[in-house]
C-alpha cells in the first residue's frame, strides 16, 4: 500500500474556486458549484437476486453561482447570463482556483491554470435576480453542460 502525507495547510481548497465565461470571472461571485452525475440503465434480471446491477448511462453535469448584483459595465453578471438566455448561446467556461492581484480597493481575477480545474462548455438554462429589504441584491445562475467536461490536471513545477 502507498503511504500518502496529508498537510491541510497546503493541500485543503478554501473559497478560491471560481466560475469563468469565456476568460472573464462572473462579477462578485459568493458560491460556486460544480455537480458531475451520470444516469444509470437497469440491467437487473433474474439472476440479480434482491440486488440491482446498474449500468453506466449518460454523463452530464451542471455549474450554478450566487453572486452579488452589479451595474458594472462589461462584467459578467446577471444581465449577461440573461442575455445569454434570451440568445440562445453559450459560454466557454473554466472552473477553478482564480490568482488575485490587488491594486488599492481593487482586484482583478485571473484562471490559475497551473492548478487542477476544469473546462467546457455551458448553456445558461436560469438566472433569478433576488432583492430582499435591506441586503444587497443577488443573483442566481444555473447553467447546463453542452458535451464533455474536461478536467485539466495540475502543472506541475
Amino acid at each position: 500500500m502507498t503511504s500518502v502525507s496529508y498537510n491541510p495547510k497546503t493541500d485543503i481548497y478554501t473559497g478560491e474556486l471560481m466560475v469563468f465565461l469565456d476568460e472573464e470571472p462572473i462579477a462578485f461571485s459568493s458560491s460556486a458549484q460544480l455537480q458531475v452525475s451520470m444516469d444509470t440503465k437497469d440491467a437487473s434480471n433474474k439472476m440479480s437476486g434482491d440486488w440491482d446491477v446498474p449500468l453506466p448511462g449518460k454523463k452530464n453535469f451542471q455549474i450554478t453561482t450566487d453572486s452579488l448584483l452589479t451595474a458594472l459595465t462589461g462584467a459578467k453578471s446577471a444581465d449577461t447570463i440573461i442575455a445569454a438566455i434570451i440568445a440562445g448561446t453559450t459560454f466557454g467556461f473554466f472552473f477553478g482556483a482564480a490568482k488575485k492581484t490587488e491594486a488599492g480597493d481593487s482586484a482583478t481575477y485571473a484562471k490559475d491554470t497551473a492548478k487542477a480545474n476544469y473546462t467546457g462548455t455551458l448553456l445558461p438554462t436560469e438566472c433569478t435576480i433576488k432583492s430582499d429589504n435591506g441586503t444587497i441584491a443577488s443573483c442566481s445562475s444555473t447553467f447546463k453542460g453542452v458535451g464533455a467536461l474536461t478536467p485539466v490536471a495540475a502543472v506541475v513545477a
